[in-house]
């Protein structure tokens, strides 16, 4: 019987070969078979491994490759972007010396008599070698007096790293000192450093590295801390000498009590100092290395000091610290907290200040501050660089609340008001602010009338309009008499209750404005709508800071006018002071003056006197009646700064030169002689 038979053979994938079959058919009487050869091809040539991405430096040798399969015979043809490499005809591509202009997109196009096939792009990287000045460590100072190291050429695709000690030594790297320059840590020990330069990218095998020379810094630029005596027992002092060269210079030098108090003395660059004095003449000094020197012209006196430990137990906390004496007009202290625990401070008020030197502790307490004229109880937190505590001045306590010199204060008023008695005509009730900054601050103005019977306030006004002008516009640029119909009455309501105001009912006759305010100078008039005279409160507050949205835009300077009777008729003008630090303020009550103002019924003869609300109810702080009666010079000076209205010689007027620190306030002006009249306080922030 015939039969047939097939046999079927499947080449193996990307496999060229040759391959030879045997077929044997037999049965039981005989065999036969048969030999025969296979051949397999691939036909269009493929890719087993494609050319890869390379990144060597400039000079070293780089090779591209590319493995692939394909019968007959492949044919190679290397690509530089697009352009075909002349000579480029194997399955790789030698550069034996690679260049920058080496760089580039590499492909390679593989064919034979079947076809072709394009490979995928490389990307060769070729890095320039690091120059040679790139040894060089040069040292120059800074505009502030700091060292900065530096190479002397720096190139792309280098990585630094800076190291303590000498060239070579890898064991003491100086974190995040990542980059072609290092300004060292001021300090006044000789320090050794060395930089080591690498290519970005290198392979690992030839990556190549260049150790800088080793340069040695004498001296850094350092604050330093100097404390000393007078000879003959003449007195004591301390010098700061700040790393840019400037000076602290505090000092008592006694027979007769003089005080020394300059913070920005100039120290030449050779240690000279030079500083002139009305009392004492010129005081010139030397510092040379651990030592200052000098002479007092006029008092025939030498001083001398040696250098403080600059890594003593007091380090975190020396600097030089500046505190007001808080419900003074000019009490202020001075500290230079040294590094390893001796200080120097100067306290005082008036014509009463002292110098002396003091022990600071590790946990900032300074001890051994007492003398005739002072006593001090004072302490510092390096954390938050602040000085604070108390002194005494002719037996009285006052607090002291400063910061460190480095330390950027936050002071500012918040939140003012006024009560007083409005009536027709010149008895309305009015309140000025001035908004200083770019942008803008939400203002919540309230005008509150009613609501008053629930503070206990005899005889509150019934109805209250308020209207708000703008200096230089003459039209009102807003108004509100009932604020509960106000479109953003829901807003209004919202705010008082983040600003701390009291609520006011939906339906009652009290008004009030919440607005955006540029930069400018404000007048709230505060009206009764009744026919019936009474009492009445204007509020400004800050809605912006009570959002803590600090936008550089204060509300400072407030006015606050009305009318003044005898008894409880008085203006009552509260305000707050907000920050970390007190707050310098010119504070005053108007009179007379007014009428150069084309206000009727001024009030002749205003008292000032100034309250704080503390836990335990509120405390007369401090009081003026006649503005001239103690230093008019100060008060003229804080006029002009402000560019206040000037009180005339001898008026009835009254006004006060303070230091507040954060807390809540009330200025009130009442008639000292029980007239009654017109009356401003006024409320100026001080530099």
């Amino acid at each position: 019987v015939d039969n047939e038979y097939f046999l079927t053979l499947q080449p193996t994938d990307n496999v060229v070969s040759t391959s030879t079959i045997t077929v044997r058919v037999s049965d039981e009487s005989m065999t036969t078979s048969s030999t025969f050869t296979v051949e397999t091809k691939s036909g269009i040539p493929t890719i087993i491994k494609a050319p890869m991405d390379i990144v060597e430096t400039e000079g070293n040798l780089v090779a591209l490759f590319v493995e692939a399969n394909g019968r007959p015979e492949l044919n190679y043809q290397w690509f530089l972007n697009d352009t075909a490499i002349p000579n480029a005809n194997n399955s790789n591509y030698v550069l034996a010396e690679a260049s920058s202009s080496d760089s580039g997109r590499y492909s390679v196009i593989i064919s034979n008599n079947d076809g072709r096939i394009q490979s995928s792009e490389s990307l060769l990287t070729i890095n320039k070698l690091i120059p040679i000045e790139q040894t060089t460590v040069v040292q120059e100072v800074g505009s502030n007096g700091e060292v900065i190291l530096s190479l002397s050429e720096t190139s792309e695709n280098l990585i630094y790293q800076w190291y303590f000690g000498e060239t070579g030594d890898t064991s003491n790297p100086i974190e995040s000192a990542t980059s072609s320059s290092y300004t060292p840590e001021p300090g006044n020990s000789d320090t050794s450093y060395w930089v080591k330069v690498s290519i970005e990218g290198g392979s690992t095998q030839n990556v190549e590295i260049v150790n800088s020379n080793t340069i040695s810094i004498e001296g850094i630029p350092s604050d330093r801390y100097y404390f000393g005596e007078f000879d003959s027992d003449r007195g004591s002092f301390g010098i700061l000498v700040r790393a840019d060269n400037t000076a602290v210079f505090l000092a008592e030098i006694t027979s007769p009590k003089t005080i020394i108090a300059t913070v920005d003395m100039e120290i030449g660059s050779d240690g000279d100092f030079h500083y002139k004095s009305s009392e004492l003449g010129w005081i010139d000094g030397q510092i040379t290395g651990d030592s200052v020197s000098g002479k007092v012209s006029k008092r025939n006196i030498s001083f001398a000091g040696t250098l403080s430990v600059s890594d003593g137990s007091t380090n975190s906390l020396a600097g030089f610290y500046d505190a007001p004496i808080a419900n003074t007009s000019d009490g202020q202290i001075y500290l230079l907290a040294g590094p390893n625990e001796t200080s120097y401070i100067i306290s005082g008020s008036g014509d009463t200040f002292s110098g002396m030197e003091a022990t600071l502790s590790e946990d900032g307490i300074l001890s051994s501050i007492s003398s005739e004229d002072t006593q001090l109880s004072i302490s510092l937190n390096n954390t938050k660089g602040t000085l604070s505590g108390t002194t005494s001045i002719d037996g009285t306590e006052f607090n002291v609340l400063g910061l460190h010199e480095e330390a950027l204060p936050e002071n500012h008023l918040v939140n003012t008001s006024v009560r007083a008695q409005v009536k027709d005509g010149a008895g309305v009730m009015i309140a000025g602010f001035v908004i200083q900054g770019e942008g803008e601050k939400e203002v919540l103005i309230r005008g509150v009338g009613p609501s008053l019977t629930k503070l206990n306030v005899n005889n509150p006004i019934e109805d209250t309009t308020i209207t708000l002008y703008k200096m230089g516009e003459t039209a009102p640029i807003a108004e509100n008499d009932d604020w509960g119909d106000s479109d953003n009455s829901i807003q209004i309501s919202n705010s008082s209750e983040l600003v701390g105001a009291f609520p006011l009912e939906s339906s009652s006759k009290d008004s009030a404005l919440l607005l955006s305010l540029s930069e400018g100078v404000y007048t709230a008039i505060v009206t009764n709508n009744a026919s019936s005279e009474g009492t009445a409160l204007v509020e400004v507050y800050d809605v912006d800071e009570a959002n803590d949205i600090n936008n550089g835009m204060e509300l400072v300077n407030i006015s606050l006018r009305g009318e003044v009777g005898s008894g409880e008729k008085v203006i009552i003008g509260g305000f707050v002071v907000q920050g970390d630090s007190p707050k310098r303020l010119l504070i005053r009550a108007m009179g007379s003056e007014l009428s150069n103002l084309d206000v009727p019924k001024t009030l002749n003869n205003p008292e000032l006197s100034i309250y704080r609300t503390t836990d335990t109810g509120t405390e007369l702080i401090n009081s003026n009646d006649s503005w001239d009666s103690s230093d008019p010079e100060l008060l003229r000076e804080a006029a002009t700064i402000t560019g206040a209205f000037p009180f005339e010689e001898g008026s009835g007027s009254a006004a006060k030169v303070i230091w507040l620190e954060p807390g809540v306030y009330t200025a009130m002006a009442s008639s000292a002689d029980s007239q009654s009249g017109i009356a401003l306080i006024e409320v100026y922030q001080l530099p």
